[in-house]
C-alpha cells in the first residue's frame, strides 16, 4: 500500500495526542486548591495563597525583635513574604499606588523591600535630577509618601533602604569629595518598641561606602557571597562614637555573617553620666554587625564611687562542664557584689551571688539541670566595674 504525504503528518499527530491524553485525564486534583490564574486587574478580598490577614498598619504597629530573635508586632510572632521595589517602582504615579497595594496584598506579600531608592543615575530618585544629594525631589518623595500610604492600608509593611547607591559629591558640601575614594556609614537601631535611649538591646551597623547582602569577611576586605556579579569590596574601619544611653554598663557583641553572637563580649563604662564612649574596630572584629546591650537604669549625677583596680575573675572549671562547675573571683576591698548568668542571647538566667563581701578571694559552684548545651556568660560586677567570661555546658 502506498502513503501519500499527508499521512505520515496524520499518524504524527495521533501519536502525540496519544501521549498527551494520560496527562489529562490522570491529573492531580485538590478539593482545597485555587485557581493558578488570576487576571490583571483583580486586586479583590478573595483569598490567595499564600493569606495573610488583611489588617491595616497602625501607628502603633512597630515591627520589633522578640527576646527569642523573632520578628514580632504588639507581642504577636510576624512572619514577612516580599517583594522588592527598585529605582521608578518606588515611585508609581499617585493614580497607580491603590491598585499595585491591591495587587500585592491579594498575592499574600506583607513586605516590600524598597531599594536604590538614592541612587544618582535615573530620574526616578530621592533627589533632585542632575544636582547635588542634598535637595530631594518634591514630586518622587510624595509618590513615595503616598505608596507608603497604600501599603499600610492593605497590611503591608516597607523595608527602607538608604545610603545605598548615593555618591556624595563637592557639591553636597564635602571639600575634595570627588577624589575620595571611600567613605563610611554607620546605622544604630533599637530592636525593641523603647527608643535608643532606654532600649535594653540594639543593632549597631557600620560599613564603607557600599554593603550589600549576604556579605562574608575575606581576609582585610568583605565580599558577598555571588550576589549579582562581581564581589564588592568593603575597606574596614575605624570609629569612635558617643552614645546616649540610660544605663550603667554597656555589652557590645560583634555579629557574624548570619547575626548570631560570636565568642567575643566587649563591657564599656560611662564615661559621664549616660554617655558611653565606644569604640569599633573592623580591623580587630572583622564585621559589620554589632549587638549593644545595656544594664541598670543609669544616673542623673556625676558617678564618684571608686572603681577598684585589679578586680578579678578566673574561667571557671571545669570548661566544658556538666553538670556543674566552679567560678572563682576576687575583690579588693568590701563592697557589693553581683555574679551573673546569662545566655549567648543576652537573657538573664541567674544571680549567683548579689551581696555586700569582704575583700578577698571566692568560689562558688553552679548547676542547672533546665539549661540545654550551649555557650553562656558569667559577670562579676562591683561597683562600676565588671568582668565578663564565657563557659560552655555539655549535656
Amino acid at each position: 500500500m502506498e502513503l501519500d504525504e499527508e499521512q505520515p503528518m496524520k499518524y504524527s499527530f495521533l501519536i502525540l495526542v496519544f501521549l498527551c491524553f494520560p496527562c489529562i485525564g490522570f491529573s492531580q486534583t485538590f478539593s482545597n486548591g485555587f485557581e493558578f490564574y488570576l487576571p490583571p486587574d483583580d486586586t479583590t478580598t478573595q483569598e490567595f495563597l499564600p493569606h495573610f490577614p488583611i489588617i491595616p498598619i497602625g501607628a502603633d504597629d512597630f515591627v520589633s525583635i522578640d527576646s527569642e530573635g523573632h520578628f514580632s508586632i504588639n507581642n504577636k510572632r510576624l512572619r514577612f513574604f516580599g517583594t522588592n521595589f527598585t529605582t521608578a517602582g518606588a515611585f508609581p504615579v499617585k493614580s497607580k499606588a491603590d491598585f499595585i497595594a491591591g495587587r500585592l496584598r491579594k498575592m499574600g506579600y506583607n513586605l516590600v523591600r524598597f531599594h536604590h531608592m538614592d541612587n544618582g543615575w535615573s530620574r526616578h530618585s530621592l533627589f533632585e535630577w542632575g544636582g547635588d544629594t542634598r535637595h530631594l525631589n518634591p514630586e518622587t518623595l510624595d509618590r513615595f509618601d503616598n505608596m507608603i500610604f497604600y501599603l499600610k492600608d492593605n497590611g503591608i509593611y516597607a523595608n527602607i533602604n538608604l545610603h545605598v547607591s548615593r555618591s556624595v559629591k563637592e557639591e553636597d558640601g564635602i571639600t575634595d569629595a570627588d577624589s575620595i575614594p571611600d567613605f563610611g556609614t554607620f546605622t544604630w537601631i533599637s530592636l525593641t518598641d523603647s527608643a535608643l535611649s532606654t532600649s535594653r538591646r540594639s543593632l549597631f551597623t557600620l560599613s564603607s561606602k557600599v554593603q550589600n547582602t549576604n556579605m562574608l569577611w575575606d581576609g582585610i576586605t568583605t565580599v558577598h557571597n555571588r550576589w549579582g556579579g562581581a564581589p564588592t569590596e568593603m575597606y574596614p574601619l575605624t570609629l569612635s562614637v558617643e552614645l546616649f544611653l540610660h544605663a550603667d554598663s554597656v555589652m557590645v557583641y560583634p555579629l557574624d555573617e548570619r547575626g548570631d553572637k560570636t565568642d567575643v563580649v566587649y563591657v564599656y563604662q560611662p564615661s559621664a553620666p549616660d554617655r558611653f564612649s565606644i569604640p569599633f574596630d573592623q580591623n580587630r572584629d572583622e564585621t559589620v554587625w554589632f549587638g549593644i546591650e545595656t544594664f541598670g537604669l543609669g544616673t542623673a549625677v556625676k558617678r564618684t564611687s571608686n572603681v577598684p583596680d585589679n578586680l578579678e575573675l578566673s574561667a571557671n572549671y571545669p570548661n566544658p562542664f556538666n553538670p556543674r562547675t566552679q567560678i572563682t573571683y576576687h575583690i579588693p576591698s568590701n563592697g557589693h557584689v553581683t555574679l551573673d548568668i546569662y545566655n549567648v542571647r543576652g537573657r538573664l538566667l541567674a544571680t549567683v551571688v548579689n551581696k555586700v563581701q569582704q575583700a578577698g578571694q571566692y568560689t562558688v559552684s553552679v548547676a542547672n539541670s533546665d539549661w540545654s548545651s550551649g555557650t553562656y556568660l558569667y559577670r562579676l560586677t562591683m561597683g562600676e566595674a565588671s568582668i565578663v567570661r564565657k563557659m560552655a555546658l555539655v549535656r
